[in-house]
């Protein structure tokens, strides 16, 4: 009797047991605000503290806590400390064994809690027994790998096996550790769904900290999910998972990775930062602002976001701005992009959409999105110009949010005295004593009123000489407004004026750029103030048709000195902490001449690494081109297009790739049959007269 209620016992334990993923880890990094959409957005970019650098996984034979120790001791000798160990359970039944000899116990412990007798033959006990078990599974198991993670300062994560089909005792396994997390199914929504579910399930039912959340691992694609498995020969430095993947760790303290096919990646587990994209070499442009190349969101798309503002909060940069598409200038939406280091952009989403109808619905223009935080109210307010496709219904609006990252509710123009501001080119300053400003073209400043819904005064009614795309600072109580020249897309030389006060007079001070670049081929849209006391000019290098694809951004850092505003030299990259320019490696620079106009005629380019960029010169008979990149599969991993139209000539960076994993590529650009071209509101003819490409250098890393 006594050795059939044990087997029983062991039989439930083991079924609970089979679905657990216990792992620990040291760092973590709570999810908060809109959970699941959180966890999913961290998954396929986590926070810094969470990424982690190495994998180990225990099956079978494997778990036991003599293995667990050593391990842990092995990794603190090295200096291991964004690791996690992982164990799941399959025939091992316990920690330190504590069925053994409990059956009693149980039947004691099933009658105190249910108040009924345990009986092992009645199915209608199973619910109830479950119940128990897990919680058993919980404060025995989980607490003794927990208290043992402790006496090495690590913290313990737990997986609730949402998939498995018993998700409750799951969340009750993930309540009993520090932290909880989910395991994302890439392939399978349902399953990645019931994940999210047991995570928040675990954190809600935890006991332990009160500030226990969600968060996620750095498993960005589970169909590999890097667990590292057996050792190899018998060497601590060295395993092998079952697919034949090798990993060592190297003198210089990195995880070499070797797949089956030979490609290999470097881990850095001691470092803070994506284990594919880790090395022992300092990347190119790993901290630097890259201007006149497309920028890369958390998926790999494009960050569209022109005309554009940024604010600080929270900690973070938000970008906001026009979502633009390849075929026609109509408003499709405005975007949100977040950052912690204004080179990393995170898509937060369409954070205004077209409208059904009205001002802001469909075939209708919506550009230069400015977005304030009202201190009075602590809304959001985004301002915005919207028009027909003929640019003769102009009209500044207005939409509000409670949250930056929106949604934001159209609220209709923007009123003064009553009546809407019939301009189209706007901007927005904020003050350093809380009031705000609308600037408009051609010299116009209005001041919004208190809860930033209205106007309440008009400071400049006009501006001898301004154009449009106004920006504005503030510096040592000089007020400094940047304009462009009205050339539709096409770039000119920008220009700026002084004053001491926002109602002037005003003070021609000419370019701010050298005469003749045209303002570093770009057309200015904000100033960014930073941290350390600088400012950021931020403009944008228009590419009609192919605004969402190839329409780049020029950001440069200004230089103000004796009330005079600059940018003496144009940074291709440069470090917004240290407002340094970053100079490339002449060792990653490989001369590559290639020039062609014939439109379809193509460069393949094939390289080892996991970035490409490539070098060129423009002028106005170059136009587009089309890139494509694929692995040595031939498989696709990415596609874009390059603008090589410019009306003054230059050379420099064009393109700069994605980040990919380490392995063999091959890049093809060709020649598009399509060139940049538009015309204005007047019908002028803009853009250029051929489709010349020009490469100079490759850059491979």
């Amino acid at each position: 009797m006594e050795n059939s209620k044990i087997q029983f016992l062991k039989k439930n334990y083991l079924l609970f047991m089979a679905m657990l993923a216990f792992t620990l880890i040291v760092h973590a990094q709570t999810a908060n605000d809109n959970p699941r959409e959180r966890l999913w957005q961290a998954f396929l970019t986590p926070p810094d503290s969470i990424r982690v650098g190495c994998y180990y996984y225990w099956v079978n034979e494997q778990v036991d806590p003599k293995g667990v120790v050593a391990d842990l001791e092995w990794m603190k000798e090295n200096g291991i400390t964004l690791a996690f160990l992982a164990t799941d359970i399959r025939n091992q039944t316990t920690w330190d064994n504590p069925w053994e000899g409990q059956a009693d116990s149980i039947f004691s412990k099933f009658r105190q809690r249910f108040g009924y007798e345990l009986d092992y033959t009645n199915p209608a006990c199973q619910k109830d027994l479950d119940r128990l078990i897990a919680d058993l599974v919980a404060s025995e198991y989980m607490g003794g790998l927990t208290e043992k993670a402790h006496e090495y300062g690590l913290r313990t994560w737990c997986e609730p096996y949402a998939h498995s089909p018993f998700p409750a005792n799951s969340i009750t396994y993930g309540s009993a550790a520090d932290e909880v997390a989910a395991e994302f199914w890439v392939d399978d929504r349902k399953f990645r769904q019931k994940e999210v579910d047991a995570a928040l399930g675990s954190a809600r039912r935890s006991q332990h900290a009160s500030d226990l959340k969600p968060l996620v691992t750095y498993l960005r694609r589970c169909n590999f999910m890097l667990q590292l498995g057996k050792p190899l020969d018998g060497a601590n430095d060295r395993r092998i998972l079952n697919d034949g993947t090798k990993i060592r760790f190297t003198e210089e303290s990195f995880f070499e990775v070797t797949f089956p096919d030979g490609r290999q990646e470097y881990w850095n587990p001691a470092q803070p930062q994506p284990s594919a994209t880790a090395m022992p070499e300092q990347l190119q442009f790993s901290k630097a602002i890259v201007s006149g190349v497309s920028w890369y969101d958390q998926h790999g798309e494009t960050v569209s976001a022109h005309g554009a503002n940024i604010i600080r909060d929270g900690g973070k940069y938000y970008l906001f701005g026009e979502y633009k598409t390849d075929s026609a200038n109509v408003f499709k939406g405005f975007s949100c992009y977040s950052s912690d280091n204004l080179t990393d952009w995170h898509f937060e989403g369409i954070v205004f959409d077209q409208q059904p109808d009205g001002r802001m619905g469909p075939d209708r223009v919506g550009e230069r999105p400015k977005v304030l935080r009202c201190p009075a109210t602590g809304e959001y307010v985004m301002l915005m110009h919207t028009d027909n496709l003929q640019y003769k219904d102009p009209c500044t609006c207005y939409a509000t949010s409670q949250t930056i990252t929106g949604p934001y509710e159209f609220q209709g123009p923007l009123l003064y005295k009553g009546e809407p501001v019939r301009k189209w080119d706007i901007g927005s300053f904020a003050d350093d004593d809380g009031h705000a400003y609308l600037l408009v073209h051609h010299g116009i400043i209005y001041r919004l009123a208190t809860d930033f819904h209205s106007l309440d005064s008009c400071l400049m009614n006009g501006l001898k000489g301004a154009g449009e795309s106004p920006a504005m600072l503030k510096k040592d109580g000089t007020y400094y407004w940047l304009s462009s020249h009205t050339t539709s897309w096409e770039r000119n030389d920008n220009m700026y004026w002084t004053s001491n006060s926002l109602s002037g007079p005003w003070e021609y001070r000419g370019e701010f750029c050298p005469k003749g670049s045209l303002t570093w081929n770009s057309q200015c849209s904000f100033v960014l103030p930073l941290e350390n006391g600088s400012f950021m000019y931020m403009g944008d290098r228009w590419s009609f048709p192919r605004q969402r694809s190839a329409a780049t951004y020029v950001w440069q850092p200004l230089t103000i000195a004796d009330g005079k505003l600059t940018i003496p030299h144009y940074y291709e990259a440069w470090d917004p902490l240290t407002m340094q320019q970053e100079i490339v490696n002449s060792k990653k620079l490989h001369e590559k001449k290639w020039q062609s106009q014939v439109i379809g005629d193509s460069l393949s380019i094939p390289y080892t690494g996991r970035r490409i960029a490539l070098y060129g010169t423009t002028d106005n008979m170059s136009g587009y081109a089309d890139i494509t990149i694929r692995d040595q599969r031939g498989h696709k991993v990415f596609g874009g297009i390059i603008d090589f139209y410019s009306l003054v000539p230059a050379t420099g960076i064009r393109f700069l790739s994605p980040m990919l994993a380490k392995g063999k590529y091959t890049l093809e650009l060709r020649i598009a049959s399509m060139k940049p071209n538009w015309t204005d509101k007047r019908r002028n003819q803009y853009g250029s007269t051929g489709h010349k490409v020009e490469i100079t250098h490759v850059m491979i890393e």
